[in-house]
């Protein structure tokens, strides 16, 4: 994203917090999360945290890429740590809708990829279709999380869900961000099959892209299969992985390689699904395909 851009999307923003975020984008590979001490240094101008997530939305939707709907939307998790994560929903041109990623659903991505521990609230352009209102109720502690829309009064997650299904109804006790005990920390430059959220049909899946930058440097990017159980709001890995590559590279066809790995004896497989999205977005790219136990 050019300078101008960014100098537009944080027009919100006093010039004293204009320069802090600037400061953290340029110096840093910027890829949609706002550390908690970031968070901290903002917030002594004057402002509380649900005004600084609203004032953070049209950064996160300029990185929306709706080719589908040219409907722009953008989203902003605060985690249980105080940090802030971006999203922004992501459509595939000429491919299936299927194909997707809504803009709470990329927060949460950017979340978990990150190692973050928990949901707290959730700022959004515009108030959560059913889709990502079922997404969201896969967390812990979903019914107490805090939906912001601009120009709208705050909700709880009950609120907007009256009559839940989730988890519990499949007989599982697992939910997003404690689905894993011990889990390591997470990066862009690290990640494993323990990672995945997969309780439902136990067949976690993790994607590793390989992109080559204008700088004739590689870049890795990892995605995770995260289910849900309404099950159709459930999240390929791949499209777990473009969401976390469009903050570096946005022409899908730089991927030289995509490696996917399952477990050997899953019972369902993300291969199929990926090879043929592939040849949508990437159609030179390498296929590397792994098992393990």
């Amino acid at each position: 994203m050019n300078e101008d851009i960014i100098r537009q999307a944080l027009n919100s923003f006093s010039p004293q917090q204009q320069a802090v975020i600037q400061h953290h984008i340029n110096a840093h590979n910027f890829n949609g999360v706002l550390p908690a001490d970031l968070v901290t240094q903002l917030l002594q101008v004057p402002a509380n945290l649900a005004e600084l997530m609203l004032k953070f939305l049209p950064l996160a939707r300029h990185y929306a890429l709706p080719a589908t709907s040219e409907f722009y939307v953008g989203a902003v998790v605060e985690g249980k740590s105080g940090a802030l994560y971006l999203g922004a929903n992501l459509e595939i041109a000429g491919d299936a809708l299927a194909s997707t990623i809504h803009a709470e659903q990329s927060a949460i991505n950017n979340a978990l990829l990150h190692g973050e521990k928990g949901v707290v609230r959730i700022a959004i352009t515009h108030p959560p279709c059913g889709h990502c209102r079922q997404f969201i109720n896969e967390i812990k502690d979903a019914a107490a999380i805090e939906i912001i829309v601009l120009d709208k009064p705050t909700l709880s997650l009950s609120d907007l869900l009256p009559e839940p299904f989730g988890p519990k109804e499949l007989g599982s006790e697992k939910m997003l961000f404690s689905h894993t005990q011990n889990k390591q920390e997470t990066s862009d430059a690290y990640i494993n099959l323990q990672h995945s959220y997969a309780p439902h049909t136990q067949s976690p899946a993790i994607v590793r892209l390989e992109v080559l930058s204008e700088e004739n440097k590689n870049t890795e990017v990892f995605g995770i299969y995260i289910e849900n159980a309404a099950y159709n709001p459930s999240l390929s890995p791949l499209i777990s992985a473009l969401d976390r590559l469009r903050f570096y590279e946005q022409d899908f066809k730089k991927i030289k390689t995509v490696e996917l790995i399952e477990r050997k004896e899953a019972r369902i497989s993300q291969r199929q699904h990926i090879l043929s999205l592939l040849k949508t977005i990437a159609p030179n790219a390498d296929f590397i395909y792994k098992t393990q136990h």
